[in-house]
């Protein structure tokens, strides 16, 4: 559960900093971009890190091991749904902060 729970924090963190980033670089005036972008980053780093440790941790719970193939739609899922996140706070920030 911790590792889900960084893997949602981890998206999260990545979606709002890349969108709070953008949001200073185009309608800041004269805001540092560099907290927001380095917060984006930590929290891509995170998804990464929990990620990997559930695909670690997987086989070790008695389920039956994911073939590769399995294992890269996993992965494929939850990027697509971590650029899902990004394009929807992007569209809010476009639409609501005009």
């Amino acid at each position: 559960m911790p590792l889900m729970l960084g893997k949602l924090l981890g998206g999260m963190a990545a979606v709002i900093g890349f969108g709070m980033a953008s949001w200073v670089a185009t309608h800041g005036k004269g805001g540092d971009v560099w907290p927001p972008l380095l917060a984006a980053v930590a929290g891509l780093a995170v998804f990464m890190v929990s990620e990997r440790r559930l695909a670690k941790r997987a086989p070790s719970t008695g389920a039956p091991p994911l073939s590769p193939v399995e294992m890269k739609r996993s992965s494929f899922l939850a990027w697509l749904l971590l650029l899902l996140f990004v394009i929807v706070l992007l569209l809010c920030i476009q639409l609501f902060l005009q």
